[in-house]
């Protein structure tokens, strides 16, 4: 008996944990902002920050990207379970 017991308890706290952190953690972008050059600096310089602004502009977009499509995915799931419960309820009527 304390077996099952135990083993209930440790089914039980391992969905609630799950069911408490799913969305706590949202992943924010990694993109570095470039620094800006000095007045004085070299026209070298000018166009590595040309290059950086270009490469963090294009990791910006498609990190929005990136979340744009979890978006959709989640929603996605959002409708199936909703149909799911729709279903179950209409079969135990």
């Amino acid at each position: 008996m304390p077996v099952k017991f135990s083993f209930f308890l440790f089914i039980l706290l391992l969905s609630i944990s799950q069911t408490l952190f799913a969305d706590r953690y949202v992943l924010r972008h990694l993109c570095f902002k470039p620094e800006k050059p000095l007045f004085m600096a070299s026209f070298f310089q000018h166009e590595l920050y040309k290059k950086d602004v270009e490469n963090y502009e294009s990791c910006i977009k498609q990190y929005i990207s990136e979340q744009k499509r979890a978006i959709v995915s989640h929603q996605e799931a959002i409708k199936e379970a909703a149909g799911d419960w729709k279903i179950f309820e209409e079969q135990n009527q």
